[in-house]
């Protein structure tokens, strides 16, 4: 991302061919100063690696105190789907144990 002609932030490199450029879709905050009434602000995209690539989620303008916050909630909010996820799956991991265990004695 380029902001009034100065590269502020990357996630990935880009790149005329796949050798010059590695993709990356991270979160990313970026901070720089608003400087005057107009910022100019470019983004480059280039994708060799997926067919379905570029710009997926909206661009969020604020802060960067905003921003971090923003982007530490939804990091919370990950964090504990995956603990409820793996909660999920380690019961119902035991349950099919336990049905499997009780299924294999009374079959004897």
């Amino acid at each position: 991302m380029w902001v009034n002609g100065e590269l502020v932030a990357q996630n990935g490199r880009v790149g005329r061919t796949p050798e010059e450029s590695f993709p990356g879709a991270y979160p990313l905050v970026a901070g720089f100063p608003a400087c005057g009434d107009e910022v100019e602000v470019v983004l480059q995209d280039s994708n060799f690696t997926h067919s379905k690539g570029g710009i997926w989620t909206e661009i969020v303008f604020g802060t960067l105190k905003e921003r971090t916050h923003e982007l530490e909630r939804a990091l919370r909010a990950a964090d504990a789907a995956n603990r409820a996820k793996s909660e999920f799956f380690a019961v119902m991991s035991n349950e099919i144990r336990i049905s499997s265990t009780t299924y294999s004695t009374s079959a004897r």
